[in-house]
């Protein structure tokens, strides 16, 4: 039913919501957007994803580090150098986004 101000579900319930939302639109848009992502580890895969749910899938598509990924550079050079880039709210750097910056690049790296 409809969503109201106030109402609240479980941890579970909103573990399998955002499950819902990764596996119908954002999985797919990362591998529609960067088809050589389907041979990239699953953890490398997982980095983008993480990223995309974070800043939308349309920043993910107008970036350099899309263009780069599609034109066959390595997701394990591309990842460190580009994803830092996604820290900013305008001109303030927000230290919540370098740490999950940092963290997906761990991600992808492990």
């Amino acid at each position: 039913g409809p969503v109201h101000m106030g109402d609240t579900i479980t941890q579970t319930e909103a573990e399998s919501l955002l499950m819902v939302d990764v596996r119908n639109r954002f999985a797919p848009g990362v591998f529609f957007l960067v088809p050589n992502a389907r041979k990239y580890t699953p953890n490398q895969q997982a980095a983008l994803i993480s990223f995309s749910y974070n800043l939308g899938l349309g920043a993910l598509e107008d970036s350099t580090l899309r263009k780069r990924l599609n034109a066959g550079e390595s997701p394990a050079v591309v990842i460190p150098q580009e994803f830092p880039k996604w820290v900013h709210a305008g001109e303030a750097v927000l230290q919540g986004l370098v740490n999950r910056r940092n963290a997906e690049i761990a991600l992808a790296k492990s």
